[in-house]
């Protein structure tokens, strides 16, 4: 079948009429002067004549015929042709994708998945010749063209093969083949070929490529042989405090699962905290099972705590090892804002009781002012007994909530209900307060303390043991205000009436904790029980978000954007795990540096500093299911690609024979060049004898007409 692979040139067809209008509008006009003694002359004159206009016609016939060939010859005319003899003259587009996932790291007879992936790719682009279309796309995420595409040097390709290297992050197959196709879609040769390099385990598209796949495309997917493996992999590591201080316990867990063919005891699990190695346990996995480990680390010192858990070496070194991070501030600044120091008095005692403690620096703050004060450098900001939110207060508390800040609210004999419910529990969807309830003298108790949310973070190793509620020494309530709580707001603490206590909200990055009650003797006798201290450091501790250093947990291949807030820095940095040091370059918005971490193909942590001093961590992993996804078979690319034919390659096989024999077709363009050639120099010679004709039968018109 005869075809045109740069059919779009067809337009260029109508340069064949350019020699037509040339031809008609140079043209001359003889004038006719006749001769009646020249009878014979004449004959011989018309004769003259008629030949050189059928040379003048061939002339143009050629001309014509010279461009229709040139633009054939660039519109690559194209036989189909499956006979061997034809061979592989036609040239070929190849998207190869190799995936160089984590899992792809898994040894086998001594090599890794991925070496004998490039082995494959090297024996493709072997069978590829100049000026064939060679893009090379890496299947890790992101999926991305190796270097620049198309190529159509195959020695250049096998070098940038060589460059494609392992990394920890999942495979994107979807992008690769998005990015294979568009490639093949813009080719115009004959021969397109999709190759699928991967040991196959990742996730297909659920549905199609919906018109964007070439109908001519073959697919080749290498396929591999079953093989028992023994591998664990660390798939999980998680911190479960919310509420960090140095010299106390944090509880972690770690997920350790059995990807390999054999049942596996007594393997070794350990952990480390900022490099050193503080606990350890054996695990027994089934094959195809998981089991979850719980550690207890102790922090020694304030700062960055950075935590890594580690597996023996098994087949797939990549997987062994997981990572995570918290931090503990060394000192959270609290505003304390009061308008007179008895409100004040027994929140800060609470939080300070020794004058020389450096956890919490405390500023006290009257009712004055309050719009002028800039929140941004307080972690925390508790309100005692405040009569009123000026609106202006009000929305720059707002700002701070939503950029990590923290607030703890307190009611008293002082506050205005109404004002509180438009600037607090409006502004932030906590609720609203309604009626008010005492007894019918000032020493009436009417209310205890009823139901308390013990799996919250405040509570979290408060207690030696977990206590019941009637096993506290609850506080005695003489006054106190019925809150309506929002959906969004979660309920801490209950009176003995159900009605709220102590209610949380998160908002924005920021957390808001709104005490339905008092912080001084006028209501309830709370600030002289055991649990008032104990309480106000951890509720402080829990809200000043703020206060945390820095740090992130992503997966490996993603991108992440870092907001920094802060002094005027001028150089950052990017310590990678592998010990190399990246500039960054920041974007500067609203007073904050925006930056950008883009390349994170392996697990670890990447420190970000400014001007040499560490400003944020990231840990990243790799993507659990990467580790447990089965292979999928080559009759899942066949549904989803079911107009093209696709092919197995054995990883064992040799593919020279194979790809060379499903290859076909023959590029005439040459032919028709040289066609085009030859008819030039034809026409050349024509138009020399035409023209000579020409001028000597102008002559011997001229000449009679002398004598004449």
């Amino acid at each position: 079948m005869f075809t045109f692979l740069n059919s779009f040139l067809a337009w260029a067809l109508f340069a064949a009429a350019i020699p037509i209008l040339i031809h008609l509008f140079t043209r001359k006009k003889l004038k006719t002067v006749p001769f009646s003694t020249l009878r014979f002359l004449k004959l011989m004159q018309q004769e003259k004549i008629r030949q050189l206009k059928l040379r003048q016609m061939i002339l143009l016939l050629l001309r014509m015929l010279i461009i229709v060939l040139l633009v054939l010859a660039f519109m690559r005319p194209t036989v189909k042709e499956d006979a061997s003899w034809l061979g592989n003259e036609a040239h070929s587009a190849a998207a190869i994708v190799v995936d160089n996932s984590l899992s792809m790291a898994e040894m086998t007879r001594g090599k890794s998945r991925l070496s004998l992936a490039k082995i494959k790719a090297r024996e493709i682009i072997e069978t590829l010749k100049a000026g064939d279309e060679i893009t090379l796309i890496t299947a890790a995420q992101p999926a991305a063209v190796a270097g620049e595409a198309p190529l159509y040097d195959p020695g250049a390709a096998l070098t940038l093969l060589t460059k494609i290297s392992e990394t920890h992050a999942g495979t994107d197959i979807e992008g690769a083949m998005s990015t294979a196709l568009q490639a093949l879609l813009k080719s115009h040769n004959l021969n397109r070929e999709l190759y699928i390099l991967s040991d196959n385990r990742f996730s297909l598209p659920q549905t199609g490529f919906d018109g964007a796949v070439p109908a001519s495309m073959r697919i080749y997917v290498l396929e591999w042989p079953e093989e028992k493996v023994r591998n664990l992999a660390l798939t999980g590591l998680e911190v479960h405090n919310q509420i960090f201080e140095a010299g106390k316990v944090v509880e972690l867990s770690v997920e350790v699962t059995n990807t390999g063919s054999y049942d596996e005891t007594g393997r070794l699990v350990y952990l480390l905290l900022n490099g050193k190695r503080v606990a350890q346990q054996q695990v027994d996995v089934p094959a195809g099972q998981r089991k979850s480990l719980r550690f207890h680390v102790i922090p020694e010192t304030p700062g960055y705590q950075l935590v890594e858990a580690r597996l023996e070496e098994d087949s797939n070194p990549l997987d062994n090892r997981r990572f995570t991070l918290f931090s503990i501030p060394e000192r959270l600044q609290i505003l304390l804002i009061g308008p007179e120091e008895r409100d004040r008095l027994y929140v800060k005692l609470a939080l300070q009781p020794d004058p020389s403690s450096k956890v919490f620096k405390i500023v006290e703050q009257g009712n004055k002012h309050l719009a002028s004060i800039n929140l941004d450098l307080y972690d925390v900001v508790v309100l005692c007994n405040l009569p009123k939110i000026p609106p202006d207060f009000g929305r720059n508390l707002q700002n701070f909530i939503r950029n990590g800040g923290g607030l703890m609210v307190f009611l008293g004999e002082n506050v205005d209900l109404r004002n509180y419910n438009r600037e607090i529990f409006s502004r932030f969807e906590i609720g609203r307060l309604g009626e008010t309830l005492a007894g019918a003298s000032e020493n009436d108790d009417i209310l205890r303390f009823g139901a308390i949310n013990f799996d919250h973070a405040i509570f979290q190793n408060m207690f030696e043991k977990r206590p019941e509620s009637y096993k506290i020494d609850s506080p005695a309530f003489k006054f106190a205000v019925v809150a309506h709580p929002s959906p969004q707001a979660d309920v801490l603490i209950r009176y003995s009436n159900q009605a709220p206590y102590l209610l949380e909200r998160r908002w924005g990055e920021g957390k808001i904790l709104a005490f339905i009650g008092s912080a001084n003797p006028d209501w309830s006798d709370i600030t002289y029980k055991g649990i008032f201290v104990p309480l106000m450091n951890r509720a402080a501790r829990y809200v000043a978000g703020r206060a945390e250093l820095p740090g992130k947990v992503a997966r490996a291949g993603e991108h992440v954007q870092v907001s920094l807030r802060g002094e005027k820095w001028k150089q950052f940095s990017l310590l990678t795990p592998w010990n190399t040091e990246n500039r960054l370059i920041p974007k500067i918005r609203n007073d904050r540096y925006l930056l950008a971490i883009e390349h994170t193909p392996a697990s670890g942590f990447y420190k970000l500093f400014a001007d040499g001093e560490l400003k944020f961590v990231l840990a990243v992993n790799f993507a659990p299911q990467e580790a447990r996804q089965k292979p999928v078979d080559v009759s899942e690319v066949e549904k989803l690609f079911p107009e093209n034919p696709v092919y197995r390659l054995p990883v064992n096989d040799e593919l020279t024979t194979v790809l060379e024999r499903l290859r076909f077709g023959k590029e005439l363009w040459k032919l028709f060049l040289i066609l085009a050639l030859m008819l030039f120099i034809v026409e050349t010679i024509l138009f020399r004898e035409s023209d000579e004709s020409a001028k000597g039968g102008e002559t011997v018109v001229a000449h009679h007409q002398h004598h004449a």
